[in-house]
């Protein structure tokens, strides 16, 4: 019984360390803790999250929690990845991790594809019937994913992604949008940029090699909109 609690606070851990990252005064210290105290294989888990968002700017945090692909992940000590469409109908399967943004995303399987050349400044869309979700290039991919698993009234942060509506387009599927919920193409997002963002780390991300990806994404790769 005290093992079980034991993990369970371990993928506690693990799973905040999906979505903010910690201080510069207590990274060493918390990444030394991880890698002689965890247990069970989630040491290698909570390193590998601590080293992906080493440094990053706290603004730069993920707006969401994580997604129920991520919670299974961390309960199984797996990888995770997505399958994307392209607009010329091409499907691929991407690695992906929790601070993976979708300039990065799009950027790895572009040069799979041997675009490398043209691989900057893409992003992704997820499409719902007749409803456009589109990440910034800052954008994190999960937390387009989470947005859809978050229950209405759930207390939560607002991320600005670049939604439209297909009205010219009968909606297929009359799903209720719940107003007090964040994922819902007639929720205002208003975004006031004052001076510059910080500056995203750019880190490049190792190619899956599972063929079988735990969370699959209908999605569109397009070129990013600039913004002043």
């Amino acid at each position: 019984q005290d093992f079980e609690r034991i993990e369970r606070t371990w993928r506690l851990l693990a799973n905040c360390l999906c979505c903010f990252n910690p201080s510069p005064s207590l990274f060493k210290y918390l990444l030394k803790y991880v890698s002689d105290v965890g247990q069970n294989g989630l040491s290698h888990v909570c390193q590998h999250k601590i080293l992906q968002s080493a440094y990053m700017d706290p603004l730069l945090s993920r707006v969401y929690p994580p997604t129920l692909l991520e919670w299974r992940a961390i309960q199984r000590k797996a990888n995770m990845a997505l399958e994307v469409k392209f607009p010329d109908d091409i499907n691929m399967i991407g690695h992906v991790e929790s601070w993976t943004s979708g300039e990065l995303f799009t950027s790895h399987l572009l040069k799979l594809r041997g675009l490398g050349e043209n691989s900057q400044g893409w992003t992704l869309q997820l499409q719902e019937d007749i409803d456009y979700y589109e990440l910034m290039g800052y954008d994190y991919v999960l937390d387009l994913i989470s947005e859809t698993e978050i229950v209405p009234s759930f207390p939560t942060c607002t991320a600005y992604f670049l939604v439209s509506v297909d009205r010219s387009k009968e909606r297929v599927h009359h799903r209720r949008h719940h107003n007090d919920g964040p994922h819902s193409a007639e929720k205002e997002r208003i975004f006031v940029l004052v001076g510059l963002l910080p500056e995203m780390i750019k880190r490049d991300i190792p190619i899956a090699t599972s063929s079988h990806p735990d969370h699959q994404l209908n999605s569109g790769s397009r070129k990013k909109q600039s913004h002043n």
